[in-house]
């Protein structure tokens, strides 16, 4: 179960939970309309998965082209960038952006991969 909270300023109270049971996820906008993305779960797996919240409901939306825990994230819920994170394996050097033009269009865009050799 993923569990979600908000914040009214003096008390926390439940709202309605995730689709996917992760943690570790990126997020983004506001407490009224919200993106989550990537993540972890006890399997030890990095998640693609992206949800939106509109205030009372997450809903799943289109995944990430790379699966990956721990990413930065910021924007808004309907124009987000998320970079880096870890894969599992290694450190992500990917960007990827999230638009959203409308409820009816959703696709993330804007692929970037580097390359990056510590010595």
């Amino acid at each position: 179960m993923a569990i979600s909270e908000e914040y009214n300023g003096a008390t926390w109270s439940l709202t309605n939970s995730l689709n996917i049971a992760v943690y570790a996820m990126g997020f983004c906008g506001s407490q009224s309309s919200a993106l989550s993305t990537g993540g972890w779960a006890s399997t030890g797996f990095s998640f693609d998965t992206s949800e939106e919240f509109d205030g009372i409901t997450w809903r799943l939306s289109n995944n990430l082209n790379f699966p990956r825990r721990f990413p930065a994230a910021y924007g808004s819920q309907s124009s987000g960038v998320i970079a880096g994170g870890y894969t599992g394996s290694n450190h992500a050097a990917e960007a990827e952006e999230y638009n959203q033009a409308d409820l009816s269009t959703i696709a993330m865009t804007g692929k970037l991969r580097l390359s990056i050799t510590v010595v």
